[in-house]
């Protein structure tokens, strides 16, 4: 395998309560025993690692999970020649003792046992998370993917693993963070709010919404913006002022949100609906 160039970018986002997020890429590079004031969590996107930690040498394999407690000394270097490329989130501890306290109804401070596992589903989460970090436009999912990571990595690898109570039933908070939905499709919308106005917790919110409605918020939100724009597209209006008009960051991310949910593209449906208006004058 090809020999990698190293590069590093370190970035955080204020609205996912200032998470700092590292992608990064070493190959010769040796980071000596140090520790640090976050939690860290990553994902091993290619080659492997070598780490020692707690009095162990770990060699860690692309696809693994990265984790370590606060304070934590540790080194790192890559296993190899070929260098390791890795995705790190850096959680403050009082973050994660505010969700474990919002899992459990207690505080407890969380502790990983284990310098790396193997998750499929919570490496794509990682990967995920990391993706909508940069986008635009889209508070409700970068929260939402946000905390569901966040709980998966609480639930199932923390000492403790807590679990999930069964999630109750809230017709009247999931009513209204809807029915806010649906004045409100077209602006960024954060889980922030709609918690605050159906009175839940943001995890609680999440899980009683997609008990309720068969969908989490930012899925039902993204429902919402695709009948506007159909009805919009249907009016005649060009589907770039649609795009806009319904929420979407740009033309192109509105095209793949249509083509997903309709099966046609907006301009494939534009044309079909102005070919039915057409043939309707047409008739006797």
């Amino acid at each position: 395998m090809k020999k990698a160039t190293e590069q590093v970018q370190f970035w955080r986002v204020q609205s996912l309560k200032n998470l700092e997020f590292m992608r990064a890429t070493y190959v010769d590079h040796f980071f000596p025993r140090h520790s640090h004031e976050t939690f860290g969590v990553g994902v091993v996107e290619r080659g492997s690692v070598r780490t020692v930690q707690g009095g162990a040498t770990y060699t860690i394999p692309v696809g693994s999970i990265v984790l370590f407690n606060p304070d934590e000394v540790h080194a790192c270097e890559a296993a190899d020649e070929i260098g390791w490329t890795y995705r790190m989130l850096y959680p403050s501890h009082i973050l994660l003792e505010q969700l474990m306290a919002e899992i459990t109804n207690r505080q407890q401070i969380p502790f990983f046992p284990f310098a790396a596992v193997q998750d499929r589903d919570l490496a794509r989460q990682i990967w995920q998370l990391h993706t909508l970090s940069t986008a635009s436009n889209a508070n409700l999912i970068q929260e939402s993917c946000f905390l569901s990571t966040l709980t998966r990595l609480l639930t199932c690898y923390t000492k403790e693993c807590p679990e999930l109570s069964i999630v109750s039933s809230e017709p009247q908070g999931v009513a209204q963070a809807r029915d806010y939905l649906e004045a409100h499709y077209s602006e960024n919308v954060s889980l922030e709010q709609l918690a605050q106005i159906s009175g839940l917790q943001p995890l609680r919110l999440l899980r009683s919404f997609r008990k309720e409605l068969g969908l989490p918020p930012h899925k039902y939100l993204t429902q919402l913006r695709i009948k506007h724009a159909k009805r919009d597209l249907a009016r005649g209006i060009p589907i770039s002022q649609v795009a806009i008009a319904t929420g979407f960051a740009d033309q192109s991310h509105f095209s793949r949100h249509f083509k997903r949910l309709v099966g046609a593209t907006p301009k494939q449906y534009a044309l079909g609906c102005k070919n039915v208006q057409d043939n309707s004058c047409l008739s006797p």
